[in-house]
């Protein structure tokens, strides 16, 4: 038997062929002490809350008494970021089309969680310390000289880790002098990686260097004192900067890769101005340099001539979608896209411009109807209507839906599912009379049919007062809140929702 047969061998053995034919991903799995908590995988785009161009949608299920639940998704993103949360914990997964995980989590300590089965090996190797952002010394004062010899270093170091688990070298001496090795060799004898996951991997510890190297400016220019410091971008210190090098980049689903490559284009546009312009920009300015229109088009022009097409299409797609879904003028972005082309970025584009706008016509929902559009009498009045029952009202923005509300919209529709003879819920979007139609794309986009009411900013200023005092409107601590009121009439403001609840009834 030749080498290359015992290869294909060994790896039909490690990957048999069925596990390449099934489509879509399996996450299920065993959590000691769960509380019978509710379980959600949700995706993990770059643009909090930005939609998925593969058909996907969050997906959850309750964890039964033993702990156990499962997961199941057919249309997922290839080689992205995936994020499996409970209510006190998150669990990220890089997931494979194909992927059938199973997570043994530990509730006290949910760094030991352990995955096996299909594709588990990629996710048990990031979930290692030595792999981990935190790995990296950041905090300590260095120079841009020996910050760039540092973080090489370490880099160097993740790489030669990660080839001897490849290459399953128990005897090499950075597994055998490990802290962790015992686990270490447990990922290698019981979760191999695949060739693919080998170089998603490979490509994820490379290129992190770049937004190190755009976190350590960023972290000089915030402190101030080194504003007026020239940083010369065609020195030695910039030296992984080369078109060469950006070639093993296949795609960005990844979205740490996607920020490495914005740290590309950032930096190798200054490299240009630098030698064009004779200029030498500083702490201060670097960051200034960005907003004018010729960094927008040389932008556009470097990635069309030096990445994959896929890598362009998914660079804009991000960007258009995420300003769709913030509420925010797009149309400027939709330049650097061919409308005419047929890809799954055109397609989720056209199909999201067709719900802004019509979404609010379609008489599936109704969104349109008078009842639904809420001045402070009509609010006074849908209150006054649900006095005799417990009512749970879920205030939520259209503009900063994808903070809480996109993900978690699982657990809503399963309790409201379970709980409609006994408690009421009813959705209110309050945002800007402007953003009216894109409230009713979210709720199209999402299948999300239930009771819904629109309630505009304008001329609605303390129509709220007495109920919450959250802003909903910002992207990071905003979202939604929910407000629970008793057949009594008795108002418990901002409680947690149903997916924070022990058990979704």
């Amino acid at each position: 038997m030749t080498e290359i047969s015992r290869a294909l061998l060994l790896l039909f053995l490690v990957f048999p062929f069925n596990a390449f034919c099934q489509r879509g991903i399996i996450v299920e799995g065993k959590m000691k002490d769960s509380e019978e908590a509710y379980t959600i995988l949700a995706y993990s785009p770059r643009m909090r809350g930005n939609l998925n161009f593969d058909g996907f949608k969050s997906v959850g299920a309750q964890i039964n008494d033993e702990g156990k639940f499962r997961l199941e998704a057919k249309n997922i993103t290839h080689a992205a970021n995936y994020r499996l949360f409970f209510p006190k914990h998150m669990i990220p997964l890089l997931l494979f089309d194909g992927d059938s995980i199973y997570l043994e989590i530990y509730h006290t300590d949910i760094k030991q969680t352990f995955a096996t089965g299909r594709g588990a090996g990629k996710i048990n190797v990031l979930n290692l310390p030595q792999l981990q952002y935190e790995y990296f010394d950041l905090e300590q004062e260095r120079n841009l000289n020996d910050f760039v010899h540092y973080t090489d270093s370490i880099i160097a170091y993740q790489h030669s880790l990660l080839a001897a688990v490849y290459a399953r070298q128990l005897n090499d001496s950075l597994i055998s002098g490990a802290p962790n090795k015992n686990h270490i060799k447990k990922i290698i004898n019981n979760t191999p990686i695949s060739p693919e996951a080998y170089e998603l991997l490979c490509n994820l510890v490379e290129f992190q260097r770049y937004s190190l190297i755009s976190s350590f400016l960023t972290k000089k220019s915030a402190q101030g004192h080194s504003d007026s410091v020239s940083i010369d971008f065609n020195s030695a210190s910039f030296r992984h900067f080369n078109v060469e090098a950006y070639r093993q980049l296949k795609n960005i689903d990844d979205w740490r890769l996607h920020n490495s490559l914005e740290s590309i284009l950032q930096i190798e546009y200054l490299k240009e101005k630098q030698s064009q312009e004779s200029q030498t920009p500083t702490y201060g300015n670097w960051r200034n340099m960005f907003s004018s229109n010729d960094y927008m088009n040389w932008r556009s022009e470097f990635l069309r001539i030096h990445f994959d097409r896929e890598i362009f299409n998914k660079y804009y797609a991000e960007y258009v979608t995420g300003f769709m879904t913030w509420g925010m003028d797009y149309a400027s972005l939709l330049n650097h896209i061919n409308l005419h082309e047929n890809n799954k970025y055109v397609n989720r584009i056209q199909e999201f411009i067709q719900l802004l706008n019509h979404g609010l016509n379609n008489e599936a929902y109704g969104l349109n109807q008078t009842a639904k559009y809420l001045d402070k009498k009509k609010f006074e009045n849908l209150l006054s209507s649900y006095k005799q029952s417990p009512l749970l009202i879920v205030f939520w923005s259209a503009q900063a839906a994808g903070a809480s509300i996109i993900d978690e919209l699982p657990s809503l529709k399963a309790f409201e599912a379970n709980t409609k003879d006994e408690i009421t819920l009813v959705y209110i979007c309050v945002d800007k009379q402007a953003n009216k139609n894109l409230w009713a794309a979210r709720v199209i986009d999402e299948s999300w049919k239930a009771k819904h009411y629109f309630l505009p900013i304008e001329e609605n200023e303390t129509t709220l007062d007495k109920i919450t005092d959250k802003d909903i409107s910002t992207l990071c601590s905003g979202g939604s809140t929910y407000i629970f009121i008793d057949n009594n009439g008795a108002y418990s403001k901002e409680v947690k929702g149903p997916f924070y609840w022990p058990k979704i009834q």
